[in-house]
């Protein structure tokens, strides 16, 4: 018996590479889905990646604009706390929807934001 195939000597090659090619197969099935899964959890873990540097570009904006207008456009101490306060609650009460950091993700990367799965 041969994967499950009785065989006689004139049928032994036949069956050897019916049931090798039935393996292979399958492996080759079972190895695509498992690539599959690899790349989802790739582009997830791309897109985790992409959206955390965005945040931290939005931060390090705000960070630089405080460090303008404190440093250049404020005259005296009352106005240096009010421009960095007020710059840092203006960047936090307008900061970006995860809709439009999507968008741009998806614009200079090519990686989109992944499908929520039940």
């Amino acid at each position: 018996m041969l994967c499950g195939m009785k065989t006689s000597d004139a049928y032994v090659p036949l069956v050897f590479l019916m049931c090798g090619i039935h393996e292979l197969y399958w492996h080759s099935n079972k190895r695509h889905c498992r690539k599959a899964k690899n790349m989802t959890d790739n582009l997830n873990q791309k897109y985790v990646y992409y959206t955390k540097v965005a945040w931290v570009i939005y931060n390090l904006m705000t960070i630089v604009l405080i460090v303008v207008l404190v440093l250049f456009v404020a005259k005296d101490n009352e106005e240096m706390f009010f421009y960095s306060l007020m710059t840092a609650a203006a960047s936090y009460v307008f900061r970006p929807t995860d809709r439009f950091i999507s968008k741009q993700i998806f614009k200079f990367t090519g990686v989109s934001q992944p499908s929520e799965q039940d």
